[in-house]
């Protein structure tokens, strides 16, 4: 009896638990899924581009000693720059900033030299950091020479070297051929005659002379202290202009007097001389048989206007 009862009692577990899951089963098929915003996915790491490093250009020109230093021509024909600078050592170094498609002088320090004494001398040229150019090397040490004061004048006259016809208007330069010194040009009045506009140092020059129609000339003379004339006159040759395009030949007209003309006059106006036809001939036909050829044709003319 008991046996039996403890049976019934497993049975009946057995098929609580099968149906508890069974329900459960149920309630898991029948359940919706939350989706969990708070998953934060990491970007992908983003590679930074590498610059294009600037490319090697030509922008230092004619280093030279210039009293106490060395100056460089830069032409910088691309972005801005910095330039460094260096005389007798590394030490020695200055910087500039050159700006884009700048043209000017970079000029190292001042050092104290002596007449040739030899000079090293650096530059380079950096474009963001990147070397683009350099230039060095070594340069003698020349003192200046001393500028005599200004005291002289000169005068002078442009002509024409055809025809020796004054040249007004002409322009003349004068450069120096030892120092550096810019002066102001003249210009030749309707004689044309030229004085310098100011006193200049004594020395060697460069006279150039520029006229309209005329190639230009140059000439060395060496000009000394006071005024003073030059003993020639500057000549001109004129400037070689484009060969004239030939323009359509024009129809030959009778000339008055020519025997064609004289013919024509005669047949419309009956007041023409008939000897001065015959002139005009020149004698080869005579007189007579002109008059008798005007009559015929005013007779012919005459018959045609009363048949009209």
């Amino acid at each position: 009896m008991v046996a039996a009862l403890i049976c019934v009692l497993i049975i009946a577990c057995m098929l609580s638990a099968l149906t508890a899951g069974e329900a459960a089963a149920d309630d898991n098929n029948n359940a919706t899924a939350t989706p969990d915003y708070n998953i934060t996915i990491p970007p992908l790491p983003i590679g930074t581009p590498t610059p294009t490093p600037p490319a090697e250009r030509q922008v230092f020109f004619d280093a030279r000693w210039d009293t106490d230093h060395v100056s460089v021509q830069v032409n910088n024909n691309g972005p801005a720059i910095t330039v460094e600078a260096c005389i007798g050592s590394l030490a020695n170094k200055t910087t500039a900033q050159v700006g884009a498609g700048a043209s000017v002088k970079v000029l190292t320090q001042a050092i104290d030299a002596k007449d040739g004494d030899i000079i090293r001398y650096w530059f380079k040229a950096y474009e963001n950091g990147t070397l683009i150019d350099s230039m060095d090397g070594n340069v003698q040490v020349e003192a200046r020479p001393t500028i005599a004061p200004e005291t002289a004048i000169v005068t002078g006259t442009v002509r024409d070297a055809s025809s020796n016809a004054a040249i007004a208007g002409a322009e003349v330069t004068f450069v120096p051929r030892d120092f550096d010194r810019n002066y102001p040009e003249a210009t030749t009045d309707s004689a044309g005659t030229f004085t310098t506009s100011g006193k200049m140092s004594p020395g060697v020059y460069y006279l150039t002379v520029r006229a309209y129609g005329y190639e230009p000339k140059t000439l060395t003379i060496d000009v000394g202290n006071g005024a003073q004339q030059l003993s020639e006159p500057i000549t001109l040759v004129r400037s070689a202009g484009p060969s004239p395009t030939p323009g359509p030949s024009a129809t030959p007209t009778p000339t008055p007097g020519s025997p064609i003309d004289a013919w024509m006059n005669l047949l419309y106006n009956p007041t023409v001389c008939v000897s001065t036809i015959a002139i005009a001939l020149g004698g080869a036909v005579s007189a007579t048989a002109i008059y008798e050829w005007t009559l015929k044709q005013r007779e012919r003319r005459k018959k045609d206007g009363e048949q009209k």
